[in-house]
């Protein structure tokens, strides 16, 4: 998600991209992950965690190489798909974490953050530094970030292998209330939402602002990586 603002000043002066298109573009990750984030309970209950799983990690894959492409809308659609699979990831991974590893919970959490920071702060930084040196300019730049999906695919399905399907719950706790009734669980919403909110206004609104501005495309680079890196993700 955060490669594209890296390289924003070079996709619009490579495909004359209108600011509407540009607008949408930076959107789309908050816009996917608040829409196919909500559809992710149903999906695990419908296919379970090993197809959910890789399918989730294949749509990313393929976004992140069709985002790449010379086709007409290809960017928008492609970083639509890739979001679509990182959404769903996104619900699914905690709960696996504490289905499969009740006894590591706090620690497998915490490592799990991690690696979204240290994964978004890479991105940041590295995409522009590989958009000035690979043969295909922001292109490659882009489809190189397909690899490590590609990678995680065989990796995810081979631990289901040696352990075995682990069921998610996807409904209620017996003799408690629906979620949606309790106080408690609207308050965290409120403020996961507005935390988020934060989060993804600068992840989207600085880019064209600083592609206004004539800033340097690495500088930027620098300054979104500082800042994925510095974000907090709670479980």
């Amino acid at each position: 998600m955060t490669t594209i603002g890296a390289v924003l000043q070079r996709v619009q002066a490579d495909s004359a991209m209108p600011a509407w298109a540009v607008a949408f573009l930076t959107a789309l990750p908050s816009v996917c992950f608040s829409m196919f984030g909500a559809l992710a309970p149903f999906v695990l209950s419908r296919v379970g965690q090993r197809a959910c799983l890789g399918a989730c990690i294949a749509l990313t894959a393929s976004g992140a190489m069709l985002r790449s492409l010379p086709l007409a809308h290809a960017l928008l659609i492609g970083q639509a798909i890739a979001c679509a699979g990182i959404a769903v990831l996104n619900v699914q991974l905690p709960a696996l974490i504490k289905a499969r590893f009740p006894a590591h919970v706090g620690r497998l959490t915490g490592v799990y953050s991690m690696a979204l920071s240290v994964g978004a702060a890479l991105g940041a930084g590295v995409t522009a530094r590989l958009a000035d040196t690979s043969p295909g300019g922001w292109r490659t730049a882009l489809a190189i970030w397909a690899v490590p999906a590609i990678a995680a695919v065989p990796a995810s399905l081979q631990g289901f292998r040696a352990s075995g399907e682990t069921r998610l719950r996807t409904g209620g706790v017996a003799g408690m209330p629906p979620v949606w009734r309790t106080p408690l669980a609207w308050q965290v919403t409120l403020f996961m939402g507005l935390q988020s909110a934060m989060g993804y206004t600068r992840l989207a609104g600085c880019p064209p602002c600083c592609s206004r501005a004539d800033c340097y495309p690495r500088r930027l680079a620098r300054w979104q990586a500082w800042q994925s890196s510095s974000r907090r993700r709670p479980p």
